[in-house]
Formats: C-alpha cells, sequence, structure tokens
C-alpha cells in the first residue's frame, strides 16, 4: 500500500513538473574549465540546460552539460525560487565551488497565420452510417417506429449499413484562417566565487527553439458536406 502511495506521489509530481531546455554557449573567464566540483570540470563551449521552471512541491533538478565534456546535476529546492523566472543557489547549500544565479525570460516572435481545415456538421446530402432491423429481410431504420415496435423481435438483427440521402447534420469541413504566436526563451545561469564581487566567473546563455500558441481564429468558411 505504502509502495502504491509513494508510485502514485512520483506520477503526480512529475506530471506538474513543467521542464525547461535550452541550448547555447558557456563562457568562461579566459576561457578556462569550469571545476564545479572536485572531478567534475565543464569546457568553454557549446552546452545544455534543463531544470524546472515552475517551482517544485519538494524539489526540482538542474543539470548543465557541455558539448566539450563535462555535466552536473543539483537540486532545486522551493525556496530557491526568488520570482518566477530567477533561482539562487548559493554554494553554501549546493557543495559546489560557486554561487549560481539563474533566470529566463520570454521573447516574442511574430504572428503565424495557417489555413487549416476542421470538422463540422451541416444539412446537406451525404452518406452516413445508421443502425437498423433486418427483420427477415425487411429493414426499419433506428428512430422509426417499425424499429421501437420489432426492437425485441427474436426474429430481427440489429446491423449497421451506409445511406445516402439529406440530412441536418452531416460530416463536412470549412477552411479556417488561424494566428499563433510564437515565442522562445532565453536562459541565463551565472557563476560567481562565494564571497567576491564583480563579474561573473562563467556564465551560459542559451535559446528554447520557438514555440507556437494558438491566440485566435481570424476568419471561418462556411461548413461544406461531403459524401
Amino acid at each position: 500500500m505504502r509502495a502504491l502511495l509513494l508510485l502514485t506521489i512520483a506520477v503526480f509530481l512529475a506530471a506538474c513538473s513543467h521542464q525547461h531546455r535550452a541550448s547555447g554557449y558557456l563562457f568562461t573567464k579566459d576561457g578556462a574549465e569550469l571545476v564545479i566540483e572536485e572531478g567534475v570540470a565543464l569546457k568553454r563551449g557549446h552546452a545544455n540546460i534543463s531544470f524546472d521552471s515552475s517551482k517544485p512541491t519538494f524539489s526540482g533538478k538542474l543539470t548543465l552539460s557541455s558539448d566539450q565534456g563535462g555535466q552536473f546535476s543539483t537540486a532545486i529546492k522551493p525556496e530557491n525560487y526568488i520570482t518566477n523566472r530567477s533561482v539562487e543557489l548559493p554554494a553554501s547549500q549546493t557543495g559546489l565551488n560557486y554561487d549560481m544565479r539563474l533566470f529566463w525570460a520570454s521573447e516574442d516572435g511574430e504572428n503565424i497565420t495557417r489555413d487549416e481545415s476542421r470538422s463540422c456538421t451541416t444539412a446537406g446530402y451525404c452518406s452516413k452510417e445508421e443502425t437498423y432491423l433486418n427483420c427477415n429481410g425487411r429493414a426499419y431504420s433506428a428512430g422509426s417506429k417499425r424499429y421501437e415496435k420489432n426492437e425485441d423481435n427474436e426474429n430481427c438483427t440489429q446491423e449497421r449499413r451506409t445511406v445516402q440521402g439529406n440530412f441536418p447534420d452531416c460530416p463536412g469541413s470549412q477552411r479556417v484562417r488561424n494566428v499563433y504566436r510564437s515565442d522562445k526563451a532565453v536562459t541565463t545561469l551565472s557563476f560567481y566565487k562565494p564571497r567576491a564581487t564583480g563579474d561573473a566567473f562563467a556564465e551560459f546563455t542559451g535559446e528554447t527553439g520557438f514555440k507556437e500558441t494558438f491566440e485566435y481564429t481570424d476568419s471561418v468558411e462556411a461548413c461544406e458536406a461531403g459524401l
């Protein structure tokens, strides 16, 4: 029972987590390696970051890996979230060699307009599937009085068939013009020597790929039934 409860909690927390991933470049002072802890050093160059962008219930995780070599991960606690877009991780908490400050912000791109199609229903002439009773060769459509009268008749079987005709709810499609917003997030992770003043010793700057979000439907054409 306890194992099931723990599994349920883990699944719930994973579903609520919002993983932020970005690719960019790790800059270091004078091109030196970033020795984050004993035995772990990140080289200057292309790198990737991932972290929980929403405050976790208990604990999240930050991971930075360099394409040139080296990777580290550290826990992010709820109290590390200074705002909903910034995190501070002191070396006294993480046990690493640097204080870290993490920021991310959205950059709006452009609106994208697309002509698309969607399903609809309309009155017209079309083909539809219907349920009917086959009573010794006689067919009674669902909803008719003869269908209701013979519904419990042992000599009748319920079957499906395709019929054509004029119906008030023919399936169809319509052209719509949808507008989407395209934006990306810029992420910065800075490394400072504890109790030191001045500029950061190293800094990662990266971007997410453009993400499209539906904004609104600009125009809708009439629904057209199809056979």
